[in-house]
């Protein structure tokens, strides 16, 4: 069974089309006819249904959104447009081109992720995870990173790029494209250590068809399960804990292993942790910043390795940056560490530090 989701990118009309807008709240009406009048756009009002013929849906709704300052706006949600293609008739199919206005925004803003998307300039760097208990501290795994360009060549920023993604409903088909494009990175530099690989659970709907093609890739690029840990991140935004946890055990059948991202970051993290018994907890790197000098800190990755210890979880602390903040936890006994104090990500991934 193939998931359509899965296999096109959404998309916004190029070609001139009618643009039906629907405006519930009254003063973002009134503000948008003053401003139709005001720019000699002309339409047709229907109550609360204003219809535009003849628009460029990326320009117009630029324009009406920046100058109206709409974006600074809780309302803008309950605005909704319906693209219609020039000379075509309301229909059902119709139907399938009904954004909220702030969906459809981002999407337009999204053009850089769709081209980044469907052009293959989405790549990995890879970040190392060293052993705090081995001699000369051996790299024990790396960290699959996304890193993309845009159409210029010029890096985007990791964060912008997750963000435009998730604002416009990209966020499924950039974290599928992150993962493919790890586990095809991870091949071509042959690596054998494990490979910790970020997943966000809200983009996986049904663990069986969503993560059908990530096992086939991992099969058919000759990698072994039992070498990738996929990394829970955004767990604050998780609600659903038990289609998480379900998601996690699907992982944990086909030979894989699970990590919990940023632990002790939330206040859901403890809840999180006896609900999804991960096989690795990373430490987020606030607690371990500066965690050399400073007691409570100190206190709490103490319960962490107690908790964890009796479980058989292995402790991982995130964003070492200094001798100090390195020697405390490898005297506390954290097993894995990760940080610019050892490496930063490269494309190339490095085979010491």
């Amino acid at each position: 069974m193939t998931c359509q989701l899965c296999q096109s990118l959404p998309t916004v009309a190029a070609t001139p089309c009618t643009l039906v807008l629907h405006i519930r709240i009254a003063p973002i009406k009134a503000a948008a006819l003053t401003w139709l009048r005001e720019q000699c756009i002309e339409f047709a009002e229907h109550g609360n249904v204003l219809v535009l013929n003849n628009q460029c849906v990326a320009a117009f709704i630029r324009r009406f959104v920046d100058e109206l300052q709409l974006i600074r706006m809780p309302e803008m949600h309950s605005v909704t447009v319906q693209i219609i293609a020039a000379r075509a008739s309301i229909t059902y199919a119709t139907l399938e081109h009904v954004y909220t206005l702030h969906k459809l925004y981002y999407l337009i803003q999204s053009n850089e992720i769709t081209s980044l998307l469907s052009e293959g300039r989405l790549t990995t760097h890879f970040q190392p995870i060293v052993s705090l208990q081995s001699h000369n501290t051996q790299i024990y795994a790396y960290e699959c990173l996304a890193r993309g360009n845009d159409s210029s060549g010029a890096p985007l920023r990791p964060d912008r790029m997750f963000d435009i993604a998730r604002h416009s409903d990209l966020i499924f088909y950039l974290d599928r494209e992150a993962r493919a494009s790890a586990l095809r990175h991870a091949a071509h530099h042959a690596i054998g250590e494990k490979l910790f690989i970020n997943f966000i659970p809200t983009t996986i709907y049904n663990p069986e068809h969503c993560l059908r093609d990530t096992f086939r890739w991992v099969q058919e690029l000759g990698l072994k399960p039992q070498d990738i840990v996929f990394e829970v991140v955004e767990t604050e935004q998780v609600q659903d804990v038990e289609h998480l946890k379900n998601v996690l055990a699907h992982y944990k059948e086909h030979g894989y292993s699970v990590a919990l991202d940023d632990f002790g970051s939330g206040y859901s993290s403890l809840r999180l942790l006896a609900a999804l018994q991960p096989d690795y907890v990373k430490i987020d790197m606030d607690i371990v910043r500066d965690i050399h000098c400073n007691s409570l800190k100190q206190a709490i990755l103490k319960a962490v390795m107690q908790m964890t210890t009796d479980q058989g979880i292995t402790v991982l602390a995130e964003g070492i940056e200094t001798e100090e903040e390195h020697a405390y936890c490898v005297a506390q006994g954290v097993d894995l560490a990760q940080g610019y104090f050892y490496a930063k990500p490269s494309a190339v991934p490095l085979k010491r530090v």
